[in-house]
């Protein structure tokens, strides 16, 4: 198993620093432990551009990524999906909720919030540059649903952030502000009765009250206000939580498992709401548009039969260029479980709500939406689609993030450009876990194509001879074919090792190949680095540690 880079969280804060479719821009493959469901949909973060490209980065955390049960949180290039840091923890739900907070490190770059959990509940910052620890800030044990940043809300030049924890009280619920480093916030809401669940979801809102300071939306999806489990959204004061404005579910359907601001529909100049209800009409799916200012009902959206529409909701930015905000929904189907085709997510637009793109998948293909910023450098935002649940020939145990580019012009047709993800296991009593993608690199230029190639590392892959072996294997940039694969330790037995780090090397023996190194402290004793042919895939040297 994994040697980890642990984190002994109860008695130190030593951390270590360390596809696509037109729509589509970026595919990024990850691996859960089979039986775990991935925190979706608020997993995965846009926090803006840490590495000065000039493009969006994301934040992803994966909450269980070992059979030990540790997670972690790993930033991503925006551009390329070529993973910048990874922090490991040793608890087990490490990573189930992330958020971008905004500068709390002081460098100028934004920064990570994420949950511990374990056996110490807390919310760790990471500072968006490099992941090192910023701040250990105790919450109270729960299982944490909801983690937004809201700016800088006591106003004193730091950005602030809102948790919420809907299993507290008897699933009550309860919604608390949190300060960043030097600041002080004492606002929390608590529900009003078990079962409410307050705070299973959060969403910021544009100033809505005047006082200068975003808004939040809060789900109570299991409120009785009207009807059984018809469920609350409330609009509340970003300043003080005070209530602006309350909507209830007029029949059973969870309201408030999904929201997002939209563009003004009543011409009042304020941003109006959408409202998810995705088990109205026998888990169909509601999507409800009202105004903010008066809470009427401005315009109904209802799903397909069995298509959870609305379970997840975001405001995507201007993805058509026409000057107003557009609307991202998914419809996963089942929210886990075999493939469901029904799974998909649309665009609508943010003038007529007319659907102007709509992609779909498998693996509950939906159940996240969320605006990702510019990722591919064309000037339109693009947005990103999670399908925690992926399935390959009936096994569970993977997800796949894709990152979708805007559509300048609609309707664009969706290609597919360059899809990696894990091989389909060869037997059906083999776990499917196999880490694919536990450490990705590029290399300039290794299969003679003039493209840069990829670097992958599968720790464990299941070989011809039935053993499950660690090892990296080269992909052309061009089209994602495998050029070789280079066993990380020769021989059989059952071996999963993980690399920590590649280097592309540039033509060390000649060849006019890129040649490159990857290397790992738990390779062997003392840690290992290789250096291997671009060009074939052989070890030129190695280095072991003292």
């Amino acid at each position: 198993m994994r040697k980890f880079d642990c984190i002994a969280f109860a008695s130190s804060l030593a951390l270590p620093a360390l596809a696509q479719e037109r729509l589509q821009a970026l595919h990024i493959p990850y691996t859960k432990q089979s039986g775990f469901e991935v925190s979706a949909p608020r997993d995965v973060s846009a926090v803006g551009d840490v590495d000065g490209d000039g493009r969006a980065d994301l934040a992803i955390g994966q909450p269980v990524t070992s059979a030990l049960g540790g997670g972690s949180v790993v930033l991503v290039d925006g551009s390329s999906g070529i993973e910048r840091w990874r922090v490991h923890g040793g608890a087990t739900d490490f990573g189930r909720t992330t958020a971008a907070i905004g500068d709390w490190s002081g460098d100028g770059e934004p920064d990570v919030l994420a949950r511990i959990g374990g056996s110490q509940d807390a919310l760790l910052a990471l500072r968006g540059h490099d992941g090192a620890a910023i701040a250990l800030l105790p919450i109270a044990t729960s299982e944490l649903a909801a983690l937004v940043g809201i700016g800088d809300v006591d106003q004193d030049g730091v950005p602030d952030a809102v948790l919420g924890q809907p299993m507290l009280n008897g699933w009550a619920g309860a919604v608390t502000w949190i300060a960043g480093p030097g600041g002080s916030l004492s606002v929390t809401l608590s529900g009003a009765a078990p079962g409410d669940s307050l705070g299973t979801a959060l969403a910021p809102v544009p100033d809505l009250d005047g006082d200068g300071v975003a808004d939040l939306l809060i789900g109570a999806p299991g409120t009785d206000g009207v009807a059984l489990d018809g469920g609350s959204v409330l609009l509340c004061s970003g300043a003080n939580g005070a209530t602006l404005r309350t909507w209830h579910g007029a029949t059973t359907g969870e309201l408030g498992r999904s929201f997002a601001a939209v563009a003004d529909r009543d011409g009042d100049g304020l941003a109006d709401v959408a409202l998810g209800a995705p088990e109205f009409g026998a888990k169909a799916g509601r999507v409800t548009i009202v105004s903010s200012a008066s809470g009427l009902v401005l315009a109904t959206l209802d799903g397909a039969p069995s298509s959870r529409y609305g379970y997840a909701l975001a405001d995507g930015g201007d993805l058509n260029l026409d000057g107003r905000r557009d609307l991202l929904i998914g419809a996963p189907g089942a929210t886990f479980g075999p493939p469901t085709p029904a799974s998909s997510a649309e665009v609508r637009s943010g003038a007529d709500l007319a659907a102007f793109a709509k992609v779909t998948g498998t693996g509950n293909f939906g159940a996240a939406v969320a605006a990702a910023g510019d990722t591919d450098g064309d000037g339109v935002p693009d947005f990103l689609v999670d399908a925690p649940w992926e399935f390959i020939d009936g096994l569970t145990g993977y997800g796949i993030l894709r990152t979708f580019a805007g559509a300048a012009v609609p309707p664009r047709r969706m290609q597919q450009r360059l899809v990696l993800e894990p091989d389909a296991p060869a037997s059906p009593f083999v776990d499917p876990q196999e880490d694919f993608g536990n450490a990705v690199g590029v290399v300039a230029d290794s299969t003679g194509d003039g493209r840069p190639d990829l670097l992958v590392n599968v720790a464990w892959d299941e070989n011809p001879a039935g053993f499950l072996r660690g090892e990296v294997r080269l992909h052309s940039g061009a089209d994602g074919a495998l050029a070789h694969v280079a066993p990380l330790v020769p021989g059989s037995g059952n071996v999963g090792l993980y690399v920590d780090a590649f280097a592309d090397l540039g033509d060390v023996d000649g060849d006019g190949a890129s040649d490159y190194a990857f290397g790992g402290d738990g390779l062997v004793a003392g840690g290992l680095v290789r250096i291997q042919s671009g060009a074939s895939g052989a070890t030129l040297h190695t280095l072991n540690g003292a």
